[in-house]
């Protein structure tokens, strides 16, 4: 059932990824694609009609997106990347040296907050004064998936173009990974006025402080991405360097952020300030990943599995960020709106694979409702970006990664497959 489930999703996120995939030259709402390159928006609707390397990042690890056109998305990256000065914007807004931007228009221009659209003025900071945390890890994301699908780590040697001067791939990319501040290589995100961040963008609404889970993830995966890459290259120097990193991270994890609950589940928290609630987001992931011990993680899935059994957390396969009831503490944005309360398809591959663990019959459902479900609205804009039914929200129709990341990382996750009923 699995293996054929995972058929009709593909053929979903195939029709997302034409419905978002923009051609050079194309004209999208009066802005021309001058890149040079296929690029992809993160909806069919052009809701947002920009590249985001973290929606692109999150087609890939399967087989839906070719190495050509990724390696125009790796140079468009990188021909953004500011110097060592980084970058001081309107309202006290600073881009730290080597950051990657959050969106990129298709003609080029660096967008580092959320909702911006390039220029001088880029918010007052009620995203961030500094810009995403996230971005640089999903840029690597995107070169070790190159690698992947040409089966070499040739473009790490490639000079590219970038605002600083010519510099090879593998001195861009390590740039990236240092452009994000940690502490004892946990990323934190500071309650100081003028030096606050996003932690990750599908949390770009919601304030956090303190040390924060979902992009130490995305680092710990970068970390292994960059080794395996300069593995590849014969760099056992550097190589070695990122797994020492890699193995802090991954000690750390379990001492910043795990909790044991009463009924013998666990929880990863989402930071250790504001926002110190459950996250089943990152809790999911973590389990895909496969870097925790496994008592634990098996907690994380017992846990899991009781979301995966209450339609508060659950609807049609989608996953809200927080348990059924609860809401984050500081948001621009009221209750049931955007990351705060609805219900996404973006991290449901990671969901269900996770619960499978503890309750294979019940991810089985969950999958089921949620391949059903898309397939059965699809004229009415399914997937969306993401729905509350309580408010009647649908928003966001077409949207790329809540197909193509369901697939990919149930595609990925060889163990759920093997075990096919």
């Amino acid at each position: 059932m699995r293996s054929e489930l995972l058929s009709r999703l593909r053929l979903i996120a195939v029709e997302m990824l034409e419905a978002c995939s923009v051609s050079p030259d194309a004209v999208i709402k009066d802005r021309a694609n001058t890149t040079g390159e296929w690029l992809l928006m993160p909806d069919g609707q052009a809701a947002y009609p920009a590249f985001w390397p973290r929606d692109s990042a999150m087609a890939l690890g399967a087989d839906l997106v070719g190495a050509d056109r990724v390696e125009g998305w790796i140079k468009v990256c990188a021909s953004t990347q500011p110097g060592q000065d980084g970058i001081h914007l309107a309202n006290g807004l600073f881009i730290p040296p080597f950051s990657i931007p959050d969106h990129i228009t298709l003609d080029r221009q660096s967008c580092w907050f959320p909702g911006a659209y390039e220029g001088e003025d880029q918010g007052d900071g009620t995203y961030g004064f500094l810009t995403p945390a996230d971005n640089g890890y999903f840029f690597i994301q995107i070169i070790a998936e190159h690698a992947s699908l040409t089966k070499s780590p040739y473009l790490m040697n490639t000079i590219m173009e970038t605002p600083w001067g010519k510099a090879p791939l593998s001195e861009i990319s390590e740039k990236a990974f240092n452009s994000v501040e940690v502490e004892d290589d946990v990323v934190i995100c500071s309650p100081e006025q003028g030096k606050t961040r996003v932690d990750w963008g599908f949390c770009d609404s919601i304030r956090k402080t303190g040390l924060c889970v979902m992009p130490t993830l995305l680092r710990w995966r970068a970390a292994k991405d960059l080794s395996s890459l300069f593995r590849q290259l014969g760099d056992t120097s550097r190589a070695d360097g990122y797994e020492c990193i890699a193995a802090s991270i991954q000690h750390r994890i379990p001492e910043v952020f795990f909790e044991q609950r009463d009924d013998g589940t666990g929880i990863l928290i989402s930071a250790t300030g504001i926002g110190h609630k459950e996250d089943i987001w990152a809790q999911a992931y973590a389990v895909w990943l496969g870097l925790l011990p496994e008592d634990m993680e098996m907690k994380l899935c017992r846990r899991l599995s009781q979301h995966a059994a209450d339609p508060g957390v659950v609807f049609q396969g989608q996953v809200r960020h927080l348990p059924a009831g609860e809401f984050w503490e500081q948001s621009p944005l009221r209750r049931g709106i955007f990351q705060n309360g609805p219900y996404w398809a973006t991290p449901s591959g990671w969901f269900i694979y996770a619960v499978s663990k503890a309750d294979p019959a019940l991810a089985d459902k969950v999958l089921l409702d949620f391949v059903e479900n898309i397939e059965n609205q699809r004229e009415k804009g399914a997937p969306w970006e993401y729905v509350n039914p309580e408010l009647g929200y649908y928003v966001n129709p077409l949207y790329c990664a809540s197909a193509t990341l369901p697939y990919c990382a149930l595609k990925q996750a060889v163990d759920w497959l093997c075990n096919d009923a």
